[in-house]
Protein backbone atom coordinates (compact mmCIF):
# COMPACT_ATOMS: atom_id res chain seq x y z
CA UNK A 1 0.00 0.00 0.00
CA UNK A 2 1.97 3.08 -1.19
CA UNK A 3 1.12 6.48 -0.08
CA UNK A 4 1.20 8.80 -3.04
CA UNK A 5 1.06 12.30 -4.16
CA UNK A 6 -2.41 12.33 -4.63
CA UNK A 7 -3.64 9.19 -2.87
CA UNK A 8 -3.32 6.85 0.04
CA UNK A 9 -2.96 3.00 -0.69
CA UNK A 10 -3.64 2.14 3.11
CA UNK A 11 -7.19 2.75 2.28
CA UNK A 12 -7.95 0.48 -0.10
CA UNK A 13 -5.89 -2.31 1.55
CA UNK A 14 -9.05 -3.71 3.31
CA UNK A 15 -11.15 -3.70 -0.10
CA UNK A 16 -8.08 -5.35 -1.58
CA UNK A 17 -8.23 -8.37 1.18
CA UNK A 18 -12.09 -8.46 1.11
CA UNK A 19 -11.18 -9.21 -3.12
CA UNK A 20 -8.98 -12.25 -2.10
CA UNK A 21 -5.61 -10.39 -1.50
CA UNK A 22 -3.50 -13.07 0.20
CA UNK A 23 -1.88 -10.37 2.36
CA UNK A 24 -1.91 -6.64 2.27
CA UNK A 25 1.32 -4.78 3.40
CA UNK A 26 0.83 -1.33 5.06
CA UNK A 27 2.53 1.60 6.74
CA UNK A 28 -0.35 3.17 8.09
CA UNK A 29 -1.60 1.75 11.75
CA UNK A 30 -4.73 3.27 11.24
CA UNK A 31 -6.07 1.13 8.12
CA UNK A 32 -4.36 -2.32 10.27
CA UNK A 33 -8.27 -3.83 10.21
CA UNK A 34 -7.12 -7.77 9.03
CA UNK A 35 -4.69 -10.24 10.56
CA UNK A 36 -3.83 -10.92 6.88
CA UNK A 37 -2.58 -7.67 6.75
CA UNK A 38 1.34 -6.73 7.77
CA UNK A 39 2.56 -3.08 9.30
CA UNK A 40 5.82 -2.24 7.94
CA UNK A 41 7.28 1.06 8.38
CA UNK A 42 7.51 2.15 5.02
CA UNK A 43 5.71 0.31 2.36
CA UNK A 44 8.17 0.63 -0.45
CA UNK A 45 10.67 -0.56 0.91
CA UNK A 46 9.10 -3.50 2.01
CA UNK A 47 8.13 -3.90 -1.55
CA UNK A 48 11.74 -3.91 -2.58
CA UNK A 49 13.28 -5.99 0.05
CA UNK A 50 10.63 -8.82 -0.81
CA UNK A 51 11.81 -8.52 -4.88
CA UNK A 52 15.69 -8.70 -3.41
CA UNK A 53 14.87 -11.78 -1.27
CA UNK A 54 13.48 -13.14 -4.41
CA UNK A 55 16.27 -12.82 -6.79
CA UNK A 56 19.04 -13.51 -3.97
CA UNK A 57 16.69 -16.83 -3.58
CA UNK A 58 17.10 -17.84 -6.83
CA UNK A 59 20.29 -16.11 -8.01
CA UNK A 60 20.10 -16.35 -11.84
CA UNK A 61 23.55 -16.73 -13.58
CA UNK A 62 23.16 -13.46 -15.69
CA UNK A 63 20.96 -10.49 -14.23
CA UNK A 64 20.56 -8.15 -17.63
CA UNK A 65 19.74 -3.99 -17.12
CA UNK A 66 18.32 -2.29 -20.12
CA UNK A 67 18.37 1.91 -20.09
CA UNK A 68 18.17 4.18 -22.98
CA UNK A 69 15.71 6.77 -24.30
CA UNK A 70 14.10 4.33 -26.58
CA UNK A 71 14.01 0.60 -27.91
CA UNK A 72 14.45 -1.19 -23.92
CA UNK A 73 11.03 -2.51 -24.61
CA UNK A 74 11.87 -4.16 -28.06
CA UNK A 75 15.74 -4.88 -27.06
CA UNK A 76 14.35 -6.83 -23.67
CA UNK A 77 11.61 -8.91 -25.50
CA UNK A 78 13.86 -9.65 -28.54
CA UNK A 79 16.86 -11.07 -26.30
CA UNK A 80 14.74 -12.93 -24.45
CA UNK A 81 12.89 -14.61 -27.26
CA UNK A 82 16.02 -15.29 -28.80
CA UNK A 83 17.68 -16.70 -25.61
CA UNK A 84 14.49 -18.80 -24.52
CA UNK A 85 15.32 -21.15 -27.41
CA UNK A 86 18.31 -22.17 -25.22
CA UNK A 87 17.67 -20.98 -21.33
CA UNK A 88 15.45 -20.46 -19.01
CA UNK A 89 14.87 -16.96 -19.28
CA UNK A 90 12.67 -14.61 -17.62
CA UNK A 91 11.84 -10.67 -18.63
CA UNK A 92 10.24 -8.20 -16.33
CA UNK A 93 6.97 -7.73 -17.75
CA UNK A 94 5.34 -4.52 -19.47
CA UNK A 95 7.28 -1.85 -18.90
CA UNK A 96 7.64 -1.90 -14.95
CA UNK A 97 11.28 -0.39 -15.12
CA UNK A 98 10.75 2.13 -11.70
CA UNK A 99 11.09 1.61 -8.42
CA UNK A 100 7.75 -0.22 -7.96
CA UNK A 101 8.08 -1.95 -11.80
CA UNK A 102 11.45 -3.66 -10.75
CA UNK A 103 10.79 -4.92 -7.65
CA UNK A 104 6.79 -6.38 -8.80
CA UNK A 105 9.51 -8.36 -11.50
CA UNK A 106 11.86 -9.49 -9.50
CA UNK A 107 9.07 -11.01 -7.13
CA UNK A 108 7.55 -12.88 -9.64
CA UNK A 109 10.54 -14.87 -11.04
CA UNK A 110 9.99 -19.31 -11.46
CA UNK A 111 12.52 -20.21 -9.04
CA UNK A 112 14.21 -22.18 -12.47
CA UNK A 113 15.21 -18.93 -13.84
CA UNK A 114 18.74 -18.78 -15.68
CA UNK A 115 18.61 -15.30 -16.85
CA UNK A 116 16.72 -12.31 -15.69
CA UNK A 117 16.18 -8.86 -18.65
CA UNK A 118 14.93 -5.87 -16.80
CA UNK A 119 14.33 -2.17 -18.29
CA UNK A 120 15.14 0.38 -16.05
CA UNK A 121 13.68 3.66 -16.62
CA UNK A 122 13.57 7.17 -15.49
CA UNK A 123 11.75 10.33 -16.19
CA UNK A 124 13.37 12.93 -13.61
CA UNK A 125 16.78 13.13 -12.32
CA UNK A 126 18.92 10.31 -9.94
CA UNK A 127 16.40 7.83 -10.25
CA UNK A 128 18.61 5.38 -12.56
CA UNK A 129 21.22 4.97 -10.46
CA UNK A 130 19.78 3.71 -7.44
CA UNK A 131 17.34 1.06 -9.47
CA UNK A 132 20.65 0.12 -11.04
CA UNK A 133 22.08 -0.65 -7.68
CA UNK A 134 19.07 -2.49 -6.09
CA UNK A 135 19.01 -4.61 -9.51
CA UNK A 136 22.74 -5.65 -9.57
CA UNK A 137 22.81 -6.22 -12.90
CA UNK A 138 26.31 -7.85 -14.19
CA UNK A 139 25.47 -7.02 -17.81
CA UNK A 140 24.16 -3.37 -18.47
CA UNK A 141 23.01 -1.77 -22.10
CA UNK A 142 22.08 1.89 -22.69
CA UNK A 143 20.75 1.65 -25.85
CA UNK A 144 20.66 5.08 -26.81
CA UNK A 145 20.65 9.12 -25.64
CA UNK A 146 18.21 10.82 -26.74
CA UNK A 147 15.46 13.39 -26.16
CA UNK A 148 12.96 10.87 -24.15
CA UNK A 149 12.02 13.44 -20.70
CA UNK A 150 13.97 15.86 -21.54
CA UNK A 151 11.22 17.93 -20.44
CA UNK A 152 12.19 16.93 -16.88
CA UNK A 153 16.33 17.81 -17.15
CA UNK A 154 18.26 21.07 -17.77
CA UNK A 155 19.73 19.83 -21.25
CA UNK A 156 20.49 16.90 -22.58
CA UNK A 157 24.23 16.37 -21.35
CA UNK A 158 22.04 16.07 -17.85
CA UNK A 159 19.96 13.75 -18.96
CA UNK A 160 22.94 12.02 -20.67
CA UNK A 161 24.30 11.47 -17.11
CA UNK A 162 21.49 9.97 -15.67
CA UNK A 163 21.28 7.29 -18.28
CA UNK A 164 25.32 6.81 -17.99
CA UNK A 165 24.37 6.65 -13.97
CA UNK A 166 23.82 2.91 -14.67
CA UNK A 167 27.27 1.91 -14.18
CA UNK A 168 28.16 3.65 -11.09
CA UNK A 169 27.40 0.88 -8.68
CA UNK A 170 29.01 -1.94 -11.08
CA UNK A 171 31.78 -4.02 -9.95
CA UNK A 172 35.01 -3.82 -12.43
CA UNK A 173 34.88 -6.43 -15.84
CA UNK A 174 31.53 -6.70 -15.49
CA UNK A 175 29.86 -5.51 -19.16
CA UNK A 176 28.23 -2.45 -20.59
CA UNK A 177 27.10 -2.27 -24.23
CA UNK A 178 26.12 0.89 -25.79
CA UNK A 179 25.66 3.06 -28.90
CA UNK A 180 29.02 3.47 -30.61
CA UNK A 181 27.21 6.13 -33.10
CA UNK A 182 26.20 8.34 -29.89
CA UNK A 183 27.49 11.80 -29.35
CA UNK A 184 27.87 10.58 -25.68
CA UNK A 185 30.05 7.68 -26.41
CA UNK A 186 33.45 9.24 -25.49
CA UNK A 187 31.81 10.26 -22.01
CA UNK A 188 30.41 6.83 -21.97
CA UNK A 189 33.60 5.31 -22.05
CA UNK A 190 35.31 7.49 -19.92
CA UNK A 191 32.74 6.81 -17.14
CA UNK A 192 32.72 2.67 -17.54
CA UNK A 193 36.75 2.83 -17.99
CA UNK A 194 36.05 -0.34 -15.01
CA UNK A 195 34.02 -2.22 -16.96
CA UNK A 196 34.51 -4.13 -20.33
CA UNK A 197 33.22 -2.44 -23.18
CA UNK A 198 31.12 -3.64 -26.36
CA UNK A 199 29.88 -1.22 -28.50
CA UNK A 200 26.99 -1.17 -31.37
CA UNK A 201 26.63 0.80 -34.56
CA UNK A 202 26.72 1.46 -37.90
CA UNK A 203 30.55 3.15 -38.00
CA UNK A 204 33.39 1.07 -38.69
CA UNK A 205 34.90 1.71 -35.31
CA UNK A 206 32.06 -0.22 -33.50
CA UNK A 207 32.85 -3.90 -31.89
CA UNK A 208 29.53 -4.89 -33.81
CA UNK A 209 29.69 -3.11 -36.93
CA UNK A 210 25.97 -3.04 -38.86
CA UNK A 211 27.55 -3.63 -42.13
CA UNK A 212 24.24 -3.88 -44.42
CA UNK A 213 20.80 -4.63 -44.42
CA UNK A 214 19.64 -5.59 -47.75
CA UNK A 215 16.67 -7.79 -48.50
CA UNK A 216 15.78 -8.98 -44.95
CA UNK A 217 19.82 -10.17 -44.27
CA UNK A 218 21.81 -8.44 -41.98
CA UNK A 219 25.51 -8.91 -42.23
CA UNK A 220 27.48 -7.98 -39.07
CA UNK A 221 31.05 -7.72 -38.14
CA UNK A 222 32.01 -8.95 -34.56
CA UNK A 223 34.74 -8.94 -32.74
CA UNK A 224 35.30 -12.37 -33.78
CA UNK A 225 33.98 -12.71 -37.58
CA UNK A 226 31.61 -11.52 -39.81
CA UNK A 227 28.39 -12.87 -38.86
CA UNK A 228 25.02 -13.09 -41.57
CA UNK A 229 21.29 -13.36 -40.56
CA UNK A 230 17.72 -13.09 -41.44
CA UNK A 231 14.70 -10.98 -40.12
CA UNK A 232 11.82 -10.41 -41.04
CA UNK A 233 11.95 -6.42 -40.91
CA UNK A 234 14.26 -3.59 -42.78
CA UNK A 235 14.14 -1.29 -40.89
CA UNK A 236 17.27 0.54 -39.60
CA UNK A 237 16.41 0.97 -35.80
CA UNK A 238 15.60 -2.78 -35.99
CA UNK A 239 18.84 -3.97 -37.01
CA UNK A 240 20.25 -2.19 -34.48
CA UNK A 241 18.14 -4.13 -32.03
CA UNK A 242 19.27 -6.95 -33.28
CA UNK A 243 22.86 -6.26 -33.30
CA UNK A 244 22.35 -5.49 -28.94
CA UNK A 245 21.16 -8.88 -28.94
CA UNK A 246 24.17 -10.28 -30.70
CA UNK A 247 26.40 -8.02 -28.44
CA UNK A 248 25.01 -9.61 -25.75
CA UNK A 249 25.01 -12.78 -26.65
CA UNK A 250 29.11 -12.71 -27.14
CA UNK A 251 29.24 -10.50 -23.74
CA UNK A 252 27.65 -14.28 -21.86
CA UNK A 253 30.46 -16.47 -23.82
CA UNK A 254 27.57 -17.81 -26.14
CA UNK A 255 28.08 -19.67 -29.17
CA UNK A 256 26.02 -16.67 -31.61
CA UNK A 257 26.57 -18.97 -34.77
CA UNK A 258 24.11 -21.36 -33.08
CA UNK A 259 20.91 -18.65 -32.21
CA UNK A 260 21.79 -16.70 -35.30
CA UNK A 261 18.69 -19.39 -36.99
CA UNK A 262 15.94 -17.86 -34.17
CA UNK A 263 16.05 -14.04 -35.76
CA UNK A 264 13.94 -14.57 -38.34
CA UNK A 265 11.43 -15.08 -35.32
CA UNK A 266 11.69 -11.41 -34.06
CA UNK A 267 9.22 -9.20 -35.28
CA UNK A 268 8.18 -5.42 -34.41
CA UNK A 269 6.34 -5.54 -31.11
CA UNK A 270 2.48 -3.38 -30.86
CA UNK A 271 2.72 0.31 -30.94
CA UNK A 272 6.27 -0.16 -31.96
CA UNK A 273 6.26 -0.07 -35.53
CA UNK A 274 3.80 -3.32 -36.78
CA UNK A 275 2.18 -3.24 -40.10
CA UNK A 276 -1.20 -4.49 -40.26
CA UNK A 277 -4.23 -4.67 -42.91
CA UNK A 278 -7.69 -3.08 -42.36
CA UNK A 279 -10.87 -3.64 -44.02
CA UNK A 280 -13.24 -0.57 -43.05
CA UNK A 281 -16.21 -0.48 -45.57
CA UNK A 282 -14.76 -1.86 -47.93
CA UNK A 283 -12.11 0.30 -48.28
CA UNK A 284 -8.62 -1.72 -47.37
CA UNK A 285 -5.54 -0.03 -46.45
CA UNK A 286 -2.55 -0.54 -43.97
CA UNK A 287 -1.92 0.80 -40.62
CA UNK A 288 1.62 1.54 -39.74
CA UNK A 289 1.49 1.11 -35.46
CA UNK A 290 4.59 3.02 -34.26
CA UNK A 291 2.05 4.80 -31.39
CA UNK A 292 3.16 3.56 -28.45
CA UNK A 293 5.81 6.52 -27.46
CA UNK A 294 7.28 9.14 -28.98
CA UNK A 295 10.43 11.47 -28.49
CA UNK A 296 11.97 13.49 -31.03
CA UNK A 297 14.34 11.64 -32.18
CA UNK A 298 11.69 8.69 -32.48
CA UNK A 299 9.18 11.26 -34.59
CA UNK A 300 11.49 12.09 -36.50
CA UNK A 301 13.01 8.67 -37.78
CA UNK A 302 9.53 7.29 -37.74
CA UNK A 303 8.52 9.80 -40.10
CA UNK A 304 11.95 9.20 -42.37
CA UNK A 305 10.85 5.68 -42.57
CA UNK A 306 7.12 6.56 -43.91
CA UNK A 307 8.09 9.08 -45.95
CA UNK A 308 10.34 6.35 -47.89
CA UNK A 309 7.90 3.50 -47.57
CA UNK A 310 6.85 2.77 -51.27
CA UNK A 311 3.09 2.75 -52.12
CA UNK A 312 1.67 -0.24 -54.35
CA UNK A 313 -1.27 1.31 -55.51
CA UNK A 314 -2.45 4.99 -56.18
CA UNK A 315 -2.97 5.09 -52.39
CA UNK A 316 -1.83 8.15 -49.57
CA UNK A 317 0.48 8.80 -47.07
CA UNK A 318 -1.82 9.60 -44.22
CA UNK A 319 -0.23 10.37 -40.80
CA UNK A 320 -1.81 10.36 -37.55
CA UNK A 321 0.12 12.77 -35.62
CA UNK A 322 -0.15 12.63 -31.81
CA UNK A 323 1.71 15.43 -29.43
CA UNK A 324 4.99 14.45 -27.79
CA UNK A 325 4.95 14.74 -23.95
CA UNK A 326 7.70 15.66 -20.93
CA UNK A 327 9.66 17.86 -23.23
CA UNK A 328 9.27 21.10 -20.77
CA UNK A 329 10.63 24.56 -21.80
CA UNK A 330 11.56 22.36 -25.34
CA UNK A 331 8.07 21.59 -26.39
CA UNK A 332 7.42 24.22 -28.87
CA UNK A 333 11.07 23.61 -30.93
CA UNK A 334 10.51 19.88 -30.34
CA UNK A 335 7.36 19.81 -32.35
CA UNK A 336 8.36 23.18 -34.82
CA UNK A 337 11.10 20.18 -36.18
CA UNK A 338 8.53 17.41 -36.57
CA UNK A 339 6.03 19.71 -38.48
CA UNK A 340 9.18 21.38 -40.67
CA UNK A 341 10.10 17.03 -41.05
CA UNK A 342 6.43 16.56 -42.36
CA UNK A 343 6.08 19.36 -44.71
CA UNK A 344 9.35 18.67 -46.61
CA UNK A 345 8.29 14.88 -47.11
CA UNK A 346 5.62 12.98 -49.37
CA UNK A 347 2.88 12.68 -47.08
CA UNK A 348 -0.06 13.54 -48.45
CA UNK A 349 -2.47 14.24 -45.64
CA UNK A 350 -1.65 15.13 -41.48
CA UNK A 351 -3.93 14.98 -38.62
CA UNK A 352 -2.87 16.29 -35.01
CA UNK A 353 -3.74 15.61 -31.83
CA UNK A 354 -2.68 17.63 -29.08
CA UNK A 355 -2.88 20.86 -27.08
CA UNK A 356 -4.30 23.25 -28.43
CA UNK A 357 -1.27 25.85 -28.01
CA UNK A 358 0.71 23.71 -30.82
CA UNK A 359 -2.40 23.68 -33.65
CA UNK A 360 -0.71 26.62 -34.82
CA UNK A 361 2.69 24.48 -35.38
CA UNK A 362 0.34 22.21 -37.68
CA UNK A 363 -1.28 24.91 -39.40
CA UNK A 364 -0.70 22.67 -42.38
CA UNK A 365 -2.45 19.92 -41.81
CA UNK A 366 -5.29 18.49 -42.59
CA UNK A 367 -6.94 19.15 -39.35
CA UNK A 368 -6.21 19.33 -35.96
CA UNK A 369 -7.97 17.37 -32.88
CA UNK A 370 -6.95 18.25 -29.19
CA UNK A 371 -8.21 14.16 -28.29
CA UNK A 372 -9.70 11.12 -29.89
CA UNK A 373 -13.18 11.35 -29.97
CA UNK A 374 -15.89 9.30 -32.12
CA UNK A 375 -16.58 13.13 -34.21
CA UNK A 376 -12.83 13.51 -34.88
CA UNK A 377 -12.30 9.63 -35.47
CA UNK A 378 -15.57 9.59 -38.54
CA UNK A 379 -13.41 12.65 -40.07
CA UNK A 380 -10.78 11.47 -40.03
CA UNK A 381 -11.53 7.41 -41.45
CA UNK A 382 -13.37 10.14 -43.80
CA UNK A 383 -10.21 10.70 -45.70
CA UNK A 384 -8.94 6.76 -45.78
CA UNK A 385 -9.69 5.50 -48.92
CA UNK A 386 -8.28 2.04 -50.10
CA UNK A 387 -4.64 1.63 -51.10
CA UNK A 388 -3.73 3.91 -48.29
CA UNK A 389 -1.13 3.67 -45.76
CA UNK A 390 -1.25 5.15 -42.36
CA UNK A 391 0.95 6.33 -39.72
CA UNK A 392 0.17 6.31 -35.99
CA UNK A 393 2.89 7.97 -34.19
CA UNK A 394 2.41 9.77 -30.41
CA UNK A 395 3.14 10.12 -26.94
CA UNK A 396 1.19 7.12 -25.21
CA UNK A 397 -1.30 9.14 -23.09
CA UNK A 398 -2.55 11.08 -26.28
CA UNK A 399 -4.42 7.26 -26.94
CA UNK A 400 -3.77 6.83 -30.47
CA UNK A 401 -4.00 3.45 -29.85
CA UNK A 402 -7.55 3.79 -29.98
CA UNK A 403 -7.22 3.27 -33.99
CA UNK A 404 -5.33 -0.03 -33.29
CA UNK A 405 -8.12 -1.24 -30.81
CA UNK A 406 -10.56 0.16 -33.40
CA UNK A 407 -9.14 -2.01 -36.44
CA UNK A 408 -7.26 -4.57 -34.90
CA UNK A 409 -9.05 -8.08 -36.41
CA UNK A 410 -9.00 -9.85 -33.17
CA UNK A 411 -11.37 -6.59 -31.73
CA UNK A 412 -14.88 -8.32 -30.92
CA UNK A 413 -16.28 -4.58 -30.70
CA UNK A 414 -15.46 -1.34 -31.95
CA UNK A 415 -16.14 1.17 -29.67
CA UNK A 416 -14.22 3.72 -29.42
Amino acid sequence: AIDGKNFDGNAYAQAAIDKGASVAIIENEKYLTSNRMILVENATDALKALGNFIKMSINPQTTIGITGSIGKTTTKEWLATILRNKHKVFASIKNYNTQYGIPISLSLMPTNTEIGIFEIGTSSPSEIAPLSAYLAQNIAMITNIYDSHIGMFENQEALADEKISIVNSMKKGETLIYDADSEFAEKIKQKAQHLTLLSVGFSENADFFIKSITNKKIVLQTPNATVEYDVDFEARHLAYISACVIAVLYAMNLDIATYLPYFKQLTALQGRGQIFECDYHNQKFQIVDDAYNASPRAMLASIAQFDQKQLTTTGKKIAIIGQMMELGKHEQMFHEQVAQKIWQSDINEVFFIGHSRLHHIFSQATACFTEINEPNMNIILSHIASGDIVLLKGSNSINLNKFTQYFKPDQSTKNI
